[in-house]
Parts: structure tokens; C-alpha cells; sequence
């Protein structure tokens, strides 16, 4: 065994559950459009991955929601408007947040089409809808 591996292993054997797994957790961040939804994301989180969504269509989504059922009319649009806003004031803020991360995020990582799987920050996978076919994808070009 390595020096630093013997290092590492002497850690974790000092700090036992007290270091936290996402020291060693490698990622994945997964950017669709709300509609497409990405298959077995679990078995990568049991696999030891933490694993983010992100909707990227989510400010079109948050502004169809905010608009819902309201009147044709006008004026009458606008007072149930600002009804339902004040009635969301506590929430209001995190859920815009919220529906703009992703889009953020993909821009951050540069993110070009989707669907899109990102690996550890770097490596990006295009047009595969399966988190696990992702992670073989990844494995296999990573040896």
C-alpha cells in the first residue's frame, strides 16, 4: 500500500462518520427540460454519487404557474395577480431563485444542449436520459 493511501486510510480510521461522505463523493449534475425525466438516478446515489437535476425550462415553468387560471380580463388579471403574489410573499423569493439555478448552473459548466449529464465539473454527456448509462459511459472512456 502507498505511502499516502496508508495516509488516507489512517484518517478516516481516526475521524471514523465524522468526515463527511461528500469529501470523497464524486457528482453529477443532470440539466433536462421539466418534461424529461432521467432514469435511475438512484442506483447512482446508492452507487456513492451525489446527484443534482436541474429543470432548465424552470423560469417558464414558475412564470406558467404564477399565471395559471388567471382572468382574460385585464384588469381583473392583474388584481389576482397581485393576490397570488402576496399570498406566495413568503416563498416567493426561493421559488424564482429555484427556477433559475439550473439554467445558471448549465451556463456555469457550460452546458450546450440537452439532455445533459456532467461528471465531476467536467466531463459532459450528451442525449443519454439514463444517469447509470451516463456513469458507464463515463467509465469506459475514463480507464
Amino acid at each position: 500500500m502507498s505511502y499516502l493511501r496508508q495516509q488516507l486510510v489512517l484518517v478516516v480510521l481516526m475521524f471514523g462518520t465524522t468526515l463527511s461522505s461528500s469529501v470523497f463523493s464524486e457528482t453529477m449534475d443532470i440539466f433536462t427540460l421539466s418534461a424529461v425525466k432521467i432514469s435511475n438516478t438512484q442506483m447512482a446515489k446508492n452507487d456513492g454519487w451525489t446527484v443534482k437535476e436541474y429543470a432548465i425550462d424552470g423560469p417558464l415553468v414558475f412564470e406558467k404557474k404564477l399565471s395559471e387560471g388567471l382572468s382574460s380580463n385585464p384588469e381583473v388579471a392583474m388584481e389576482q395577480a397581485k393576490k397570488r403574489i402576496v399570498s406566495m410573499n413568503d416563498k416567493l423569493g426561493d421559488i424564482a431563485i429555484d427556477s433559475y439555478k439550473g439554467k445558471l448552473k448549465a451556463v456555469e459548466l457550460g452546458v450546450k444542449k440537452l439532455p445533459a449529464i456532467v461528471i465531476n465539473k467536467k466531463i459532459v454527456i450528451y442525449g443519454v436520459t439514463d444517469a447509470w448509462q451516463a456513469l458507464k459511459i463515463y467509465s469506459s472512456n475514463n480507464k
